[in-house]
Formats: C-alpha cells, sequence, structure tokens
C-alpha cells in the first residue's frame, strides 16, 4: 500500500506550519510573523490513533503568481496538492474572510480533491463562534483550531483520518542522514533535485532562496538516505532578518544531527571566508564530510589536482575529506558523490578493536617517542576505541598535561594510516591511569 498524504494549505501567513509542527508533535516547519516564510514543502511522518500518513506543510498560496520565485512557490505547493488525497485549508479567525482566501477556495475546489476548512487562532469562545463565517468559502467540513493552544486539532485529527486506511508507518531501514550545507546560491537545490530526479526543492537564482532546514528520503539502487537541504550558511554579521538568523541556527542544527555533511562549494568563487567557518563546524561537531565542487563546467585553465591542492593549502581540515567535482545543473558525476557520502559515513561507524589499536599504539611509540619535557617523559600505557560518529579513542598515561598538540597529531596521523577513516574527523582523548 502506498504511503497516504496529507497537506496543509491555504494562503500566507495563517498558521501552516504551527499546525504541521503541533500534528507532528516537534518543531520542524519554520514559525515566524513574517509572511511567507515557508518557501518549500516540507514532508515528516504523522501518526494518529492507528492511523499513519505524509503530512506535507506548503507554503502560502497565492495565485496569479505564474512567475519568477513566486511562480516556483506556487507550483511546489499545486504538486503537494496533487500527490495528497486530503487537503487541510487553513484561514485565519483574527482576520477574518479575505478576497484571498475566496481564491485560494476556487483553486482547490478544481482539484476534486477532499477538503477540511480549518480556521485557525480561535482562541476564544467568541472567535470560535466567528468561524462559521467561512462556511461562505463552500466546504462542507469547517473544524475551528488554534495551533497555539492546541484546541480542536484532536477532532481535525479524527476528519482527516476517517477517509484513510488503517495502515502501518512506512518502514524506516538504516538511512544515511547528509546534511547539505554551503553559502546561498552554491548549488545545493540543485543538487538535490538532481539526486532526487523531481522538483523537490525550489532552485532559483536569488541567493537564500531554502530558508527552511527539512528532511527528504531518497532511495537509490538499494541504498536508503535522507537529504536536509539546509538554509545557506552566512556570516553572522551579514544576517539581518529574525528568521534569517533562525534559517542558520537550524542549518546549524542540521549539521549537528547528521551522521555526513556534503559540503558544496561554488567552483568559480572558491573557497570563502564562511565555508572555512561552515568546514569549522562540521569538524567541531564531529562528523563526517565530503566536499563537493559544484559548477565544474563552467572553470578553465585549471585542473582538479591543482584546485584541490589550493583548498586544502587554504583550509588543512580539508585533507581528512574526499573533494569531488560535479556540475549539478548537467547532473554530472551525481553516482560519484552517493559513493563517496557512503564511505565516509562507513567510515565514521569503524570500530577497531583493542589488540590490533594497541598494537598500532605501540608502533607508533616507538618510531617516534614522546620528547622530554623538564626531565620527565609522557608515557601512553594502553588505548581503547570508546566512540563512533566521530571515532574516539582513550589513551591511559601517566600524565595528561605532558600530551602536547603535536604528539597527538602524531598519533592520529598513525592511526589513519593504519584503519583508514577517511573522511570524518577522529577524537583522542587522555586520562590519568590510576596508580595501584
Amino acid at each position: 500500500m502506498s504511503q497516504q498524504r496529507v497537506a496543509v494549505v491555504g494562503r500566507p501567513n495563517v498558521g501552516k506550519s504551527s499546525i504541521f509542527n503541533r500534528i507532528i508533535g516537534k518543531r520542524i516547519a519554520i514559525v515566524h510573523e513574517e509572511s511567507g516564510v515557508t518557501r518549500d514543502r516540507i514532508e515528516a511522518n504523522a501518526s494518529w490513533g492507528n492511523w499513519n500518513f505524509c503530512l506535507t506543510d506548503t507554503a502560502g498560496i497565492i495565485p496569479g503568481t505564474e512567475e519568477g520565485i513566486k511562480g516556483l512557490i506556487l507550483q511546489q505547493t499545486v504538486n503537494a496538492i496533487e500527490s495528497c488525497s486530503v487537503l487541510i485549508f487553513v484561514t485565519d479567525v483574527k482576520e477574518g474572510l479575505v478576497p484571498l482566501d475566496f481564491e485560494v477556495a476556487d483553486l482547490l475546489r478544481l482539484t476534486s480533491k477532499r477538503v477540511i476548512l480549518a480556521p485557525n487562532k480561535a482562541d476564544t469562545h467568541v472567535l470560535r463562534s466567528d468561524s462559521e463565517n467561512f462556511r461562505m468559502l463552500g466546504f462542507e467540513e469547517v473544524l475551528p483550531i488554534s495551533a497555539i493552544h492546541g484546541t480542536g486539532i484532536d477532532d481535525l485529527l479524527d476528519a482527516v483520518c476517517a477517509d484513510l486506511q488503517k495502515g502501518e508507518m512506512p518502514s524506516s531501514p538504516e538511512r544515511l542522514t547528509v546534511a547539505v550545507v554551503g553559502r546561498p546560491n552554491v548549488g545545493k537545490s540543485t543538487f538535490i533535485n538532481a539526486v532526487v530526479g523531481g522538483e523537490r526543492v525550489i532552485v532559483d537564482e536569488v541567493p537564500g532562496t531554502t530558508r527552511d532546514s527539512h528532511d527528504l528520503a531518497v532511495d537509490l539502487e538499494g541504498k536508503h538516505y535522507t537529504f536536509i537541504d539546509t538554509a545557506g550558511i552566512r556570516h553572522m554579521k551579514k544576517i539581518t532578518e529574525g528568521v534569517e538568523r533562525y534559517s542558520v541556527f537550524r542549518a546549524q542544527s542540521s549539521i549537528r544531527r547528521s551522521q555526513v555533511s556534503l559540503l558544496i562549494l561554488d567552483a568559480q568563487d572558491g573557497l570563502k571566508r564562511q565555508d572555512k567557518r561552515t568546514v569549522k563546524i562540521i569538524s567541531e561537531s564531529g562528523k563526517a564530510c565530503v566536499v563537493a565542487v559544484n559548477k565544474w563546467d563552467l572553470m578553465r585553465g585549471i585542473s582538479k589536482k591543482d584546485y584541490e591542492k589550493e583548498l586544502r593549502e587554504s583550509e588543512p581540515i580539508l585533507r581528512l575529506f574526499k573533494t569531488v567535482f560535479l556540475s549539478a545543473k548537467n547532473k554530472t558525476n551525481i553516482p560519484g558523490i552517493l559513493k563517496y557520502l557512503c564511505q565516509a559515513g562507513n567510515e565514521a561507524l569503524r570500530w577497531v578493536t583493542t589488540g590490533p589499536f594497541n598494537k598500532a599504539l605501540e608502533n607508533a611509540l616507538k618510531r617516534y617517542p614522546p620528547t622530554l619535557i623538564r626531565g620527565k617523559r609522557l608515557k601512553v600505557y594502553y588505548g581503547t576505541q570508546t566512540h563512533v560518529s566521530p571515532p574516539t579513542f582513550l589513551l591511559f598515561v601517566n600524565d595528561p598535561a605532558r600530551m602536547k598538540q603535536t604528539y597527538l597529531q602524531y598519533l592520529e596521523n598513525r592511526i589513519r594510516d593504519e584503519f583508514g577513516f577517511e573522511g570524518t574527523p577522529i577524537r583522542i582523548r587522555c586520562r590519568r591511569r590510576k596508580s595501584g
């Protein structure tokens, strides 16, 4: 049985994202007073009793906006409506009926979908009574709700599920969660669309089109991925809108909840200051990473080898990560990126047993013993791996203060030479061994 789908629709700024978050039980969609914050459609699995369905939050409908970014937003919403069996049509009781509500109603009637009208912000008895005015829109099912207080949501979900088939939640096989990050307008959404094979996220030349971070589940050739399409990470000093600032925080949060980050660079721009900041966030979060140099088809006069050398000289952390060159617009080298994402994810989960690790550690200590510091030498007794994602090793020593950063780097290099871990940071911790 195919997954059943429900969409939350309506004009801008009536509380669609608040309703979406209330139903799924967690904050995924951005909620902000500014009109038009939701630009892409956002999806999440939801359940109510024995019913399970996919809930979609859509951008505000503004009929007659067929061109430019507004046209792309409208097309995204139309695509979502076409794929759903039930539509929750949200209006604003406090504002009352406005002409745009009638235009949206006319558009929804053309779809022949089941529409449940949900006048939102009905926070008081008087406002709930006022919701009867919305029957003028021509829909039989009118259920006043308050997304903020949660009133009426139970009745709404009962109505939504009345025509849905009871069934199990779609299975969730082991998935590789990938945060697609980078500066605005480097091609993140174009890459997502190339992978998915359809216009699932909005692509436009205007920087900052994607303002939210949301998940897209994709199954390709027997492998399961969840791509988190994030807002472009700007320098905080350049962020003036509150919603833009929140989007940046959400992008950073997406990195931290992913298994692997895909850092997309614009080949023509190279590595900018903000890219370095993103690399630092990825590294400090302990996440595996693949670097994708996009728009390579536009480059002339430099080889991939020389370009990669310049990147790594500019930011030494990049030596840990695989660099792939592509054109997301032309869909070139997409399989190569997917291959290296899986490899980096596997390396982040690599576990080294204690015996082989201590043998490698012993060889490293013999090859280059710690130096004397004020007549005393660091002693490393033994070590063990304690965590994955990132791989973390604990060394038991006589005095942690004598472990210098240069020697830690040496040990990290030896561990990588012996066991791999390409594409992921690793951590080495020291602990004083208890005497006796």
